[in-house]
């Protein structure tokens, strides 16, 4: 017998409220402790007195839900969404893509952007602290990769005495994590480990093996610390991430008119270490650290009728950091932050014309003023010297007005935010065989574009972009990025976020014909600054306590994201639509703006705690949006089919059987919602089991 989608949400919301008031409350009393962040001034803030807008998901939070991955927390967050690209899913913050976001553990940047996009579900939440969220531009401390944001995943420190934990998981998709930490704080000498093993054996809609949602995949994580203070005022820090997944897949092809089966397989290995040595003394605290981190991703898929090689690809990324930073604080009111550094990257892909390898060099200043007891000024900068593109020059203002303090606040901020151009923007090198097309990048294109004249493929005088445009290096992608924010609170048991925002971003990287061949008329693409877009919108975040057991939690974003050359083909008559063999031409007002874009998201939960028993229950909506073009102008406008807006239910609960075990359950998508033609990232019904026990 199987329940209606209804009857199941039904059940639930009963069983919250019977909990509840089965419970004896204190309504009186809200426990409350203050957030402390460190990412969005790379100092320690509490995060109400912060002038930008940021958030924090905490480690109870994220114990409550139950997660994995990294990109299941995210997903539930307000102005947060998570979308498929390029085969994995990519995090949205105020409409800006995945390839805008810096993604920090710890402090230190991520590699592997494959495709633009880093793959979160690489991230195991097991021994993550908090989550630390910045919205906007965030290049005037941390530089590229930061135009629309920073995720830092703050990971736990060993704690005193000796701990150990260990937790297991069995669900849908005959899923198995396993996750176990241990750590020891004695005198001087402290160290952690935590390992992660997780197992999944897919997921297809249709029970197939072949091209399915999600392949069938293994890895193993894990992630150790080194803490000794040296004496009172020095401390060595040394932390140590691994990484390793296999995953295997299978795809059909067809070579004219004729089948083949083919099986792949796809190995990812990622190594990070950090050594830190920070320095207390007085007002003055020094920090000396380098960073080194390297991701290897090797596949190759074989014919399965004979074992033969069909193709087979390598990606291999090296970053070395070295940094020095000071923070000086000249009085309670007054913080001057300051940093040099210099970053060593390179990649050997198989795609590439040539193996890049560049360097920059950073400089930043940061000066943080309490003005008087109800303003806070922050004002910064930061300049990037850069080997393959021109140099950034980054500055930030923000502003924290307490009207009423502690009570209600005004908060403003601008900067601007840059990405650099990606390698494969600079250095591809890909024809698809079957199609004809190329796709080179902007430093090689001289060099491509000359072999394929000599080779007879291009006339060498007959192109769409001059080979003297390239004597100037491709620019970064930027941003500048306005927040006007509002927070009112009261007594910790009520607060509310308002922001608004706007993004107004040019230079943006996109392909563009440098050629036509001569042979097939097919086009020879490179990569070329040639779009101006902006973002527009808001957000509002609140939460209410209504006792000491139960809390709510409301979120909202409206966005707005158009390319403006776009807005000015329309306003000059030179877009049209098909519409039932009619060509219309397009208004400003039948143009919606970007794919992958929805005007409307919104969240919302309510927790329920007492005396080592936990449930929640979590919505997430996504409004209706555009996923590709249906009428052929490539843009995204009233007459493009679209795909419909949905709501996704989430709910957990945990239980202490004793001091030491607690026993979980989480059903993510409750209701079984699929849209199998149109959505490419959500999977049925997930329902998890986990055992915890602490020594």
């Amino acid at each position: 017998m199987s329940l209606n989608k209804n009857k199941v949400l039904a059940l639930i919301v009963i069983m919250f409220i019977q909990i509840s008031y089965s419970q004896k409350i204190d309504s009186t009393k809200v426990e409350h402790i203050e957030e402390v962040m460190v990412s969005a001034t790379r100092t320690k803030r509490k995060l109400s007195s912060l002038p930008v807008p940021a958030k924090i998901i905490g480690g109870q939070e994220i114990k409550q839900t139950n997660s994995i991955k990294l990109n299941d927390i995210l997903s539930e967050q307000t102005g947060i969404i998570m979308v498929p690209e390029y085969g994995s899913q990519g995090v949205q913050i105020q409409g800006l893509d995945a390839e805008f976001i810096l993604i920090l553990i710890d402090g230190m940047p991520l590699i592997g952007r494959t495709t633009g996009n880093l793959d979160l579900s690489r991230i195991m939440v097991g021994n993550i602290k908090q989550i630390e969220v910045v919205k906007g531009a965030s290049s005037s401390l941390y530089g590229s990769d930061a135009l629309g944001g920073v995720i830092n995943i703050i990971t736990d420190k060993p704690k005193k005495g000796t701990n150990a934990n260990i937790t297991a998981r069995y669900g849908s998709y005959n899923v198995m994590d396993f996750s176990a930490t241990f750590s020891t704080k004695q005198g001087n000498l402290s160290a952690s480990t935590f390992i992660d093993y997780y197992k999944n054996d897919g997921f297809s809609h249709d029970g197939s093996d072949v091209n399915m949602l999600i392949d069938p995949y293994s890895n193993i994580t894990t992630h150790s610390k080194i803490i000794y203070d040296i004496n009172e005022n020095l401390q060595l820090y040394s932390s140590l991430r691994s990484f390793n997944q296999k995953l295997d897949y299978k795809y059909i092809i067809l070579d004219e008119d004729i089948s083949y089966n083919i099986l792949g397989n796809d190995n990812i290995s990622e190594l990070s270490g950090t050594i830190r040595l920070t320095h207390k003394g007085g007002r003055l605290t020094n920090f000396l650290e380098l960073y080194a981190t390297k991701y290897d991703n090797i596949y190759n898929d074989k014919y399965i009728k004979d074992n033969s090689l069909y193709s087979e690809g390598h990606y291999k990324e090296k970053l070395l950091k070295p940094e020095y930073r000071s923070v000086y604080r000249l009085d309670n009111n007054t913080t001057i932050s300051a940093g040099v550094g210099f970053t060593y990257q390179t990649l050997d892909k198989s795609s590439f014309y040539i193996t890049p390898e560049v360097t920059s060099q950073y400089a930043y200043v940061q000066y943080d003023l309490v003005l008087t007891d109800i303003l806070n000024i922050i004002t910064g900068v930061r300049y990037d010297d850069h080997s393959d593109y021109k140099s950034q020059f980054n500055p930030k203002l923000a502003i924290k007005l307490d009207i009423l303090p502690k009570v209600t606040s005004v908060k403003m901020s601008m900067g601007r935010g840059y990405k650099s151009p990606a390698f494969r923007q600079l250095y591809y090198d890909f024809t698809n065989s079957s199609v004809g097309y190329s796709v080179i990048g902007y430093n090689v294109a001289v060099a491509k574009l000359n072999e394929f004249a000599e080779q007879g493929i291009i006339d060498i005088n007959n192109l769409k972009i001059p080979l003297e445009t390239y004597d100037t290096p491709l620019d970064a992608q930027s941003s500048y990025n306005y927040n006007i924010g509002f927070n009112y609170r009261k007594n910790h048991k009520f607060n509310v976020d308002v922001n608004l925002f706007y993004n107004s971003m040019t230079n943006l990287i996109d392909t563009k014909i440098a050629a036509i061949k001569i042979s097939n008329g097919q086009s020879v693409y490179t990569y070329y600054n040639v779009d101006k877009a902006y973002s527009k919108g808001f957000e509002f975040d609140s939460y209410f306590n209504f006792n000491k057991e139960l809390k709510l939690k409301v979120g909202y974003q409206y966005l707005i994201y158009k390319s403006k050359d776009d807005i000015d083909k329309v306003n000059e008559g030179n877009l049209f639509a098909s519409v039932n063999g009619t060509v219309i031409r397009l208004k400003e007002s039948d143009y919606i703006g970007l794919f992958n874009k929805s005007k409307h998201m919104a969240n919302t939960s309510i927790v329920y705690t007492n005396e080592g028993f936990d449930i929640s229950l979590r919505a997430i909506y996504r409004g209706s949006y555009g996923a590709f073009d249906t009428n052929g102008n490539e843009v995204f406008d009233k007459y493009d089919d679209k795909v419909s807006g949905y709501t996704l239910f989430n709910t957990s609960v945990n239980k202490n059987i004793t001091d030491n075990l607690k026993l979980g359950l989480s059903i993510n998508n409750i209701l079984d919602f699929v849209n199998k033609k149109e959505i490419s990232n959500i999977t049925g019904r997930i329902i998890n089991l986990n055992i915890n026990y602490t020594f």
